[in-house]
């Protein structure tokens, strides 16, 4: 049964739980969450929360940063809906319209994440997928029963902005990083793993003067364009 209260549900709290062992980031939010009233976030939302954008939200991948900076403005939108300046008669359309973009967008940027993961190779790729797949499906929850009460969407808010920052802070800098240091490889076209293997193959092979001098002499390219055959190093 479908609660109208915006409360976390334990699925959502237990799930998050296990992919973020270290760091509890979701624990912690979702526990203040539900045991906070609606009032109390709202007036923390007004108060204490500043919602524009830090350069400590970069994570150095462009993709990332640009996504996550439209994101961020949705969850500004769906703000400032909250408090007054907006007449009621015009409220429920123009919430329904921004929840319906904060959900296609979170799908979007999930997919993108997912799919830089998957080209890199990150190796923390299935807890982010889990994560995703969790905070998905209760963004659906929870906007179904806002919209399905037109009721207050501070709770909301106030999740989407700590597990953004949280977020970012922890699991997308870490995902930055690798991908900026694989992108860095590909630039010059090196597969450091590839050529150790390829030196020490050669080294272990019984070798002659006339050999090693002729290896010595190979000029060392960089495959600067990612090209397969760009090492001066035997197979």
């Amino acid at each position: 049964m479908e609660t109208t209260t915006y409360e976390w549900t334990d699925k959502c709290y237990s799930g998050l739980k296990k992919v973020d062992p270290q760091y509890q980031r979701f624990a912690s939010i979702i526990k203040e969450l539900n045991e906070s009233s609606e009032k109390a976030i709202s007036r923390r939302l007004r108060t204490e929360m500043v919602l524009t954008w830090q350069k400590g939200y970069n994570v150095g991948v462009r993709e990332i940063d640009s996504q996550h900076k439209v994101f961020f403005k949705i969850i500004k939108k769906l703000a400032k809906i909250q408090f007054p300046g907006i007449r009621q008669t015009d409220k429920a359309a123009e919430l329904d319209k921004v929840l319906d973009e904060l959900l296609d967008y979170a799908q979007l940027h999930f997919q993108t994440e997912e799919k830089l993961m998957e080209r890199y190779g990150y190796p923390m790729i299935n807890d982010q997928k889990k994560e995703h797949e969790i905070i998905t499906a209760e963004l659906d929850r929870q906007i179904k029963a806002i919209k399905g009460s037109n009721g207050s969407t501070a709770k909301l808010v106030y999740f989407l902005v700590q597990w953004f920052i949280k977020h970012t802070v922890y699991s997308d800098k870490d995902l930055g990083l690798f991908i900026r240091e694989k992108r860095k490889t590909e630039v010059f076209g090196i597969d450091l793993k590839a050529a150790n293997q390829k030196v020490t193959g050669f080294l272990n092979q019984p070798l002659t003067t006339v050999d090693i001098v002729n290896f010595l002499n190979q000029p060392l390219t960089l495959n600067i364009w990612g090209h397969k055959n760009g090492s001066a190093y035997p197979a």
